[in-house]
C-alpha cells in the first residue's frame, strides 16, 4: 500500500518503486537513498487513542507504549521520520521535554485563524477542480466584491478552515456567501449541555475571558465529576469554541451564533451584557 501511494507522489518514479524488495526496511533504505528523506505523517493520531472506555490516563499510557513499541522500531533509520499530528484531551498528560526521550520528541504546536486578506487569496487561487474556475469565479464574485464577502465569511466562522470549507461547498453565489450563517446543528446541544451541567462555572468563565478578549490557558485540568480530569480544552471543543495561539496561552472564539447559545446558558444578564 505504502509502494501505491509513493508512486503517485512522483512525476517521474525512482526505480525502487517498480520492483520493491521484500523487506519494508530494505525497501526504504534504498528509496531513500534514491530520493533522500522520507517524512510519513500520521494524522488523527489523538483519535486512534481515544475512547469512552479509556481515562486520559490510559490513553496516555498507550500512546507513549506505541512510540516506544512500535516508531521506535523505525529510528534507526537515519532518513526515515514518523510525523504524528493530532489532538486529544489525553495529549495534555505528555511531557514535552525532549531531553528525556533520545529517538523522539513531543511538541505543542500553536494553531492561526484565517483572516480575511488569508480568505480573499484562498477564494482567488483555489480551483473547485483541475482545470476550473476558482472559488471567487465560480461564486461570481467580482474584485470589488471580494473584500466583503471575505469579512463576513470570518464574522461568521471566525476563520476556522473547517466552518470555511462547509461554507464554499454551500455556497455558489455571491449572494449566499453574503447570507451565509453556521448552521444551528453545527452545535452539539446535548453534549454542550453535559458539559453545562458538569462545568457551567468553567465554561462561564472561558466564555467571559473569550468576551474580554483574554487568553485562557486550555491546558489547565479539571474533575469531570467522576473522578477523572478533563482538560478545558475537550470542555471547550465539547462546547463548540475554537482557538488560535499556542494551547496554554489560548485566544477562544466562535461564530455568534453558539457564543449567543453559549452565553444565553451559561452567563447571567449582566455578565452577557
Amino acid at each position: 500500500m505504502l509502494v501505491e501511494k509513493l508512486r503517485g507522489m512522483f512525476a517521474n518514479p525512482p526505480a525502487i518503486l517498480a520492483s520493491p524488495p521484500a523487506s519494508v526496511f530494505a525497501f526504504l533504505d534504498r528509496l531513500t537513498d534514491e530520493v533522500d528523506s522520507l517524512f510519513l505523517v500520521l494524522d488523527e493520531i489523538g483519535a486512534a487513542f481515544t475512547d469512552a472506555s479509556l481515562s486520559d490516563l490510559d490513553s496516555h499510557e498507550r500512546f507513549i507504549a506505541f512510540c516506544d513499541d512500535v516508531i521506535c522500531q523505525w529510528c534507526d533509520m537515519p532518513y526515515v521520520f514518523f510525523v504524528l499530528v493530532g489532538r486529544g484531551s489525553f495529549l495534555g498528560l505528555v511531557e514535552t521535554d525532549k531531553t528525556t526521550m533520545p529517538k523522539y520528541f513531543l511538541c505543542r504546536f500553536g494553531l492561526n485563524r484565517l483572516r480575511p486578506p488569508d480568505i480573499k487569496t484562498i477564494m482567488q487561487r483555489t480551483f473547485i477542480e483541475v482545470g476550473g474556475p476558482t472559488i471567487q469565479e465560480a461564486c461570481a464574485v467580482d474584485d470589488t466584491q471580494l473584500e466583503g464577502v471575505a469579512q463576513r465569511l470570518f464574522d461568521q466562522t471566525c476563520g476556522h478552515p473547517g466552518a470555511l470549507v462547509e461554507a464554499f461547498k454551500t455556497c455558489a453565489s455571491y449572494s449566499a456567501l453574503m447570507a451565509y450563517r453556521v448552521p444551528a446543528d453545527a452545535v452539539d446541544q446535548a453534549l454542550v449541555f453535559d458539559m453545562l451541567t458538569k462545568h457551567k462555572a468553567v465554561v462561564g468563565e472561558m466564555l467571559m475571558k473569550m468576551l474580554r478578549k483574554e487568553r485562557t490557558n486550555l491546558v489547565k485540568r479539571v474533575d469531570d465529576g467522576g473522578g477523572n480530569l478533563i482538560s478545558l480544552d475537550q470542555i471547550a471543543t465539547n462546547c463548540s469554541l475554537s482557538w488560535d495561539g499556542a494551547l496554554d496561552t489560548a485566544t477562544l472564539f466562535a461564530p455568534p451564533r453558539i457564543v449567543r447559545f453559549l452565553a444565553y446558558h451559561a452567563l447571567s444578564l449582566e455578565e452577557f451584557n
